[in-house]
């Protein structure tokens, strides 16, 4: 069973957070052998803007190419039709956009767990939050 992998483990591996680096970093070395995997464009994204807005813009090519190195994890993009998904779990579930459109592209997947340490994710109707 594949899993999607939310942007707060790219994040907290990144900036060795001292609570959360070492889950994150499992979850990673998970993927890393071989667990299939899905994120999405718009974690790439989300994480590539913290980098940014943190001012490590020059890490940005080599962490795109680190996402991309796992060859168990597949990013995948959206489309009009999972933004109008989106819009209807914004209402449904009181979350973000870009977590209502990851889960839009979670259940379009057919991911029902999602590694993330973002509760809200406990809310959704068919999908199951891991953190270990």
């Amino acid at each position: 069973m594949k899993r999607f992998v939310d942007t707060n483990v790219f994040v907290y591996v990144l900036t060795r957070d001292p609570r959360f680096f070492e889950v994150s970093k499992r979850i990673l070395g998970r993927v890393e052998d071989g667990e299939e995997a899905i994120t999405s464009t718009v974690v790439v994204d989300e994480v590539c803007v913290f980098l940014e807005m943190h001012g490590r813009s020059q890490e940005i090519p080599e962490v795109l190419s680190s996402i991309r190195s796992y060859v168990s994890m597949e990013v995948v993009s959206f489309e009009v039709e999972d933004m109008a998904r989106a819009s209807r779990l914004v209402e449904e579930y009181k979350m973000d956009w870009h977590d209502c459109l990851n889960v839009a592209l979670m259940r379009k997947q057919g991911v029902e767990e999602v590694y993330s340490n973002d509760r809200h994710f406990d809310r959704v109707e068919g999908i199951k939050r891991i953190f270990t």
